[in-house]
C-alpha cells in the first residue's frame, strides 16, 4: 500500500504505543507526541518512563516533495491500516550541531502510525535506496566555511 503524507497539525499531545520499539531501542515502546511551540514543522516525541529520551521528530508532507513510502500488507495489517487517510507518518530528525545549524532527518526508516489508535511501528523502505538515513534539511556549515 502506498501511503502518501497525510499531516498530524490537527492532533494535539498525545500518547503513541510502538509496541516494538525503535530499531536498536526496543525497550522504548510508549512516547508522548507533541508539537514544539513556533518550531514547525517538528514535534517532540518524549518516552515515557524513567528514561524520558526525547526525539525531535516531522511529518514529511509539506517539507520532502514527493517522499512517498510503500506499506507491506502484513505491516498495514498488523497496524489496521486499511487508506492512506488511517496512516501517520513521522520521520526521526537528528540536530548535529546548533552553530553552525546542521540537521537531517531519516527518511528510510520512517514511523508508521494508525492516526486513530495511535499504534505504530518503525519500517524500513524497501526502496531505501531512494531515500537516505542522512537527508540534509538544514545545513549552514558551508555558509559558515565549515564544510
Amino acid at each position: 500500500m502506498k501511503l502518501a503524507t497525510e499531516t498530524a497539525a490537527s492532533l494535539q499531545q498525545c500518547q503513541i504505543h510502538l509496541p516494538f520499539g525503535l530499531i536498536g531501542l526496543a525497550d522504548l515502546q510508549r512516547f508522548d507526541l507533541f508539537h514544539i511551540d513556533g518550531s514547525w514543522p517538528f514535534m517532540s516525541m518524549r518516552s515515557v518512563g524513567d528514561d524520558g529520551i526525547n526525539f525531535v521528530v516531522m511529518e514529511p508532507q509539506g517539507v520532502i516533495p514527493g517522499y512517498e513510502l510503500e506499506l507491506n500488507e502484513e505491516d498495514a495489517d498488523a497496524l489496521q491500516i486499511q487508506s492512506t487517510e488511517d496512516a501517520l507518518v513521522l520521520n526521526i530528525v537528528t540536530i548535529h550541531s546548533s552553530r553552525p545549524l546542521f540537521v537531517s532527518v531519516n527518511l528510510a526508516g520512517p514511523l508508521v502510525l494508525n492516526r486513530t489508535s495511535l499504534v505504530g511501528k518503525q519500517v524500513i523502505i524497501g526502496r531505501s535506496s531512494k531515500y537516505s538515513v542522512r537527508h540534509v534539511l538544514i545545513d549552514h556549515r558551508k555558509t559558515e566555511g565549515i564544510a
